[in-house]
């Protein structure tokens, strides 16, 4: 199943592309991130493999992580698997005027069991848990324009 979403983030693009790579501020804007361990190469770049973490409920679950093509400050695209099933995603970052940049996520979902079922049923949710990233990353990317941490984003509805 596949879907798009964007989000305008009012920042100049290489601050936008700097703060997207920053990995050891994750959990900054993915509320259920713990960490990461990296499994082959330098996490990020292309072809390296490394599990994220995050926790959901009270268990904790692993991604693994395959970055296809890094071609920032433009795109990024990663393969993610875990027991839910996969997804392809891109990442694409346009300058927009006025020093503001839209983020523009295609995600390719592959789920498994019920879940593949539900979410072939219901695509909204998949969309909604795009936007709820988005919007995360968009609340922490601003509040660093004003010198804080600001808050940690609830992916919690």
């Amino acid at each position: 199943m596949k879907q798009t979403a964007s989000m305008e983030i009012e920042m100049d693009r290489p601050a936008v592309v700097a703060l997207f790579e920053d990995r050891s501020r994750y959990g900054d804007w993915q509320a259920p991130f713990l960490g990461e361990e990296p499994l082959e190469g330098t996490p990020g770049e292309a072809k390296a493999r490394c599990e994220l973490k995050y926790t959901s409920g009270t268990k904790e679950l692993v991604v693994t992580e395959t970055v296809i093509e890094n071609s920032l400050p433009d795109r990024y695209r990663a393969q993610y698997v875990g027991l839910w099933g996969s997804a392809d995603v891109m990442h694409r970052f346009q300058a927009l005027s006025d020093g503001r940049t839209r983020w523009v996520v295609d995600v390719d979902f592959r789920g498994k069991g019920i879940l593949g079922l539900i979410m072939r049923f219901m695509p909204g949710i998949l969309r909604g848990l795009i936007q709820q990233m988005l919007l995360g990353f968009k609340t922490y990317a601003e509040s660093q324009m004003h010198g804080g941490p600001g808050p940690k984003p609830s992916l919690r509805r």
